[in-house]
């Protein structure tokens, strides 16, 4: 898995949306005060996010006390609770050889094989997500309000939490084009974009973007399992929980795994010419 960009809005001193592309070494250039510290706290405070839902550091777990975030209300532009943050990034799985978590026992597993003769697998060459987080009036903090995943550039499914509401909701879901489903889970898209389509509701928790360390509880989602398969009704719920949970949550437990290894080197002030020699 690559990292190939980051996006800040709202963000510090960005106002408006910006995309930066990112490489394995980035470097960045610039006059003081042109943002290049902005850049790195955005990937310090996507990674609280991710890593710990924590949408209101002083500090960040990978910098400890040597570098102050301050909180919600100093990253959010202007400092004011008004406005949220979004952020974001893409990835490539082109040329990854690393399996994507299925969230599965080795029982629940065989269940589904044995019930559906297939296996859930959501394979995309470019995945890309945006969060969104903003402050609560009525709680007093800021919360992860949405959450949207893409896959080759194609929206296909929202997470969104309503200020209030003690649980998150999947508002929004398409099926990708190239993901190899048994004929039940068909019959289920046929349902989900019918007129009989309800918001799909998750467990309780304070944020749209569930803990990608778990996989999607479907318990209480508006689904008559029975109805979509009578003869494999816990084996269906298995595969689709497993299988949105491979397609939005496994990546991003990829990418907190890889923001935990940044390395940050800077400011250079002065650039050492070629016959610098070190002591």
């Amino acid at each position: 898995m690559k990292l190939t960009s980051i996006t800040l809005d709202g963000f510090k001193g960005i106002k408006d949306k910006a995309t930066l592309p990112i490489a394995p070494i980035t470097l960045l250039f610039g006059a003081n005060s042109t943002g290049k510290s902005t850049i790195l706290h955005g990937l310090l405070y996507l990674f609280e996010v991710l890593a710990h839902h924590n949408v209101d550091p002083e500090y960040s777990e990978l910098t400890g006390k040597k570098l102050w975030l301050g909180g919600f209300r100093n990253l959010v532009f202007g400092k004011s609770l008004s406005h949220s943050i979004t952020m974001g990034a893409s990835l490539d799985f082109t040329d990854d050889n690393n399996p994507l978590d299925d969230y599965l026992t080795e029982a629940e597993h065989r269940l589904i094989e044995q019930s559906l003769q297939c296996y859930p697998e959501s394979p995309v060459d470019r995945w890309s997500f945006q969060l969104t987080i903003a402050y609560s009036t009525q709680d007093d903090c800021p919360y992860i309000q949405q959450f949207d995943c893409f896959a080759n550039g194609e929206h296909f499914c929202r997470f969104e939490k309503k200020s209030g509401s003690p649980s998150p909701e999947i508002t929004y879901f398409s099926m990708i084009d190239n993901w190899s489903v048994p004929e039940e889970i068909n019959d289920l898209n046929d349902f989900l974009i019918t007129e009989q389509w309800q918001p799909l509701g998750l467990e309780k928790q304070p944020h749209a973007l569930p803990d990608f360390n778990q996989r999607l509880n479907f318990s209480y989602a508006p689904i008559p399992w029975e109805n979509i398969s009578a003869d494999h009704p816990v084996a269906i719920r298995t595969y689709c929980e497993a299988s949105l949970s491979q397609a939005t949550l496994a990546p991003l437990k990829q990418l907190s795994k890889r923001l935990k290894q940044i390395l940050h080197i800077g400011p250079l002030r002065v650039i050492p010419d070629q016959h610098l020699r070190p002591d």
